[in-house]
């Protein structure tokens, strides 16, 4: 039977507990009884260490901490516990730290494992059942519902739904999937029922691609690399020699642990630690996750950066750019398109309406609403029939789409707009168009990072 490791602060924990019970001890006039209580705290509290040095020596890592495991050693042998343990708490504290940095750094990760889809519905014979995405293979046909993660990459064979793909393209606007469009695995299906032909195993799917990456992120404990490790072998060297001839000169063993002791880099051991969790916590209160302790000490020599856009320069939130009018006024094809939106739940629609309020506008209340989910809305103000929605939709209920308009269609489309459209029943009155808008800081990152020394910035957006 295999136990649970222990809580990270164990350790340390341990050794603050036999440190102050032996100084109650000592101070009641029991030195005898302290000095037990020290040393069977300080050899209870070494062994791992002694093992976990002894496996870094089989792996080739020659470390400045090999002192400070010599010292403890060396305050057995000779009955010195009380230094031993004060150095022992220094390095359990330390490695204690960055257990607690990691883990922190961390968490924010092993959620996006947490939701990974395990279950596929399989279609076979005319029935559905339940079997587990790894049993899926190419050409197999699954469905997936409302509401539904999709398990593999595949290509949709019938259905139509609105799927959201931001947590693999940050993008927030729902994408609309019909017959013959490609599905990722991890994209939310939102508002139909979609017939999948799967075209990848799920080890190959986009989603288990981030995955990996994210487990590669939780098993490689990258080590935080402190200035006197680089020196250690002639720091260590260095140190022994000096030791050994203390010990010649004085012909006493205690000048031999007075000697390591000074040697051992105690506020090294500690400061790498803290600072490193000092910083993953700070990161993470500002919305930065920092993969490993690794990752934040490479930042030191970095003279390139690469950004997102969307959610990182931008606010990843749609919202209300400009309102052309072509056959009504500017107020009133905000005023029936954001009450026309009152009763939907798409993004865009959320976004209209904050701008409406924002605007101090009226809203009348829709009668005879309806909504195909990515397309449009149809709904009843005044006793008058409206439509709101793609030119498409528009269309498709009648209207006729003019050169100009389309042109300028077309136009928004380049500059990474989009555009909804406001109709009658025998004319398009206006049209709403939204862009994603850049954080006000932007700018003054750019020119910050500039002056710190970065020679290059990159946007990567799709």
């Amino acid at each position: 039977m295999r136990l649970p490791p222990l809580p990270w602060f164990t350790a340390p924990a341990f050794v603050l507990t036999g440190l102050v019970v032996g100084g109650v001890v000592y101070v009641s006039g029991f030195h005898g009884s302290a000095d037990i209580v020290w040393g069977i705290t300080l050899i209870a509290g070494a062994l791992p260490m002694f093992w976990e040095m002894l496996k870094a020596l089989r792996r080739g890592h020659f470390g400045i901490d090999i002192i400070a495991i010599v010292a403890i050693a060396s305050s057995i042998v000779l009955h010195q516990y009380m230094a031993g343990i004060v150095i022992l708490l220094m390095l359990s504290g330390g490695e204690a730290l960055e257990i607690f940095a990691l883990r922190r750094a961390r968490k924010d990760l092993t959620s996006l494992i947490n939701n990974a889809p395990t279950q596929a519905h399989k279609q076979l014979e005319g029935s559905l059942i339940d079997v587990p995405v790894d049993a899926v293979v190419p050409g197999d046909t699954i469905i997936v519902k409302p509401g539904e993660s999709v398990p593999v990459d595949g290509q949709v064979l019938k259905g139509r739904s609105m799927v959201d793909e931001s947590k693999l393209t940050g993008e927030p606007i729902p994408v609309e999937k019909r017959e013959g469009s490609n599905v990722m695995s991890g994209s939310i299906c939102q508002d139909g029922v979609l017939t999948v032909r799967v075209l990848r195993p799920s080890h190959e799917s986009k989603y288990e691609q981030i995955l990996r990456l994210v487990r590669d992120a939780e098993e490689k404990k990258a080590p935080f690399v402190r200035l006197a490790d680089r020196y250690s072998v002639w720091f260590t060297s260095v140190t022994f020699i000096l030791a050994a001839v203390a010990w010649f000169l004085s012909n006493d063993p205690i000048r031999v642990l007075a000697v390591l002791v000074v040697a051992t880099p105690c506020p090294l051991i500690l400061a790498t630690p803290i600072a490193f969790a000092a910083g993953i916590s700070r990161a993470a209160k500002r919305g930065i996750i920092v993969k490993n302790g690794g990752a934040l000490e490479k930042l030191g020599t970095a003279r390139c950066f690469v950004f997102d856009k969307t959610g990182t320069l931008t606010l990843g939130i749609p919202a209300v750019l400009r309102i052309e009018q072509f056959n009504s006024s500017v107020q009133e094809v905000l005023h029936i398109a954001a009450s026309l939106d009152q009763l939907s739940t798409h993004v865009l629609a959320r976004a209209l309406i904050r701008h409406a309020r924002s605007q101090n506008v009226t809203l009348a209340y829709p009668d005879d609403f309806s909504e195909r989910f990515g397309d449009g809305v149809m709904g009843t103000i005044d006793g008058k029939k409206y439509m709101l929605g793609r030119l498409s939709f528009l269309e498709e209920h009648g209207l006729r789409i003019d050169a100009a308009i389309a042109k300028e269609h077309e136009g928004a489309r380049e500059r990474g707009e989009i555009a909804v459209y406001l109709g009658s029943d025998t004319q398009i009155l206006g049209a709403v168009f939204f862009s994603d808008i850049v954080r006000d800081n932007v700018r003054g990152l750019f020119d910050g990072l500039r002056h710190l020394g970065i020679q290059k910035i990159v946007m990567l957006t799709g």
